[in-house]
């Protein structure tokens, strides 16, 4: 039997390299990985969810928000990711928090030009 983990690491090394980066970033082009489209297994899930990771990864290297050292350790590549995610997550909250609204006062500004009355002209 094949052991999981090392399955997995063979996924992460194979997701990382040039070959199938380009293969995931030309998706667009309907090109397939895997022969099935449906019904993924384990092992293909993990795969493509590596194959993304890396692509956010070196896509942040190519718009020089990491330095290339982010890549000499699989834990710096998921630090830096569970930051970026943590990152994204903390300022999505601060944009959804309710303010405190008047709506008497919001009513007022956005109706006051809706329903401007004309004034004759002198």
């Amino acid at each position: 039997m094949v052991n999981k983990w090392k399955a997995l690491e063979v996924a992460r090394k194979l997701a990382r390299t040039e070959r199938y980066q380009t293969v995931y970033a030309q998706e667009k082009l309907h090109l397939r990985i895997f022969e099935n489209d449906m019904d993924l297994s384990y092992l293909q899930f993990f795969f493509l969810d590596y194959v993304s990771f890396y692509h956010n990864l070196f896509v942040d290297l190519a718009l020089k928000k990491i330095d290339e050292r982010v890549f000499e350790n699989e834990i710096y590549e998921d630090s830096y990711v569970y930051y970026k995610n943590h990152k994204k997550e903390d300022k999505q909250e601060k944009n959804q928090r309710p303010q405190d609204i008047n709506t008497k006062d919001t009513y007022n500004n956005s109706t006051r030009w809706v329903f401007k009355r004309n004034t004759p002209k002198k």
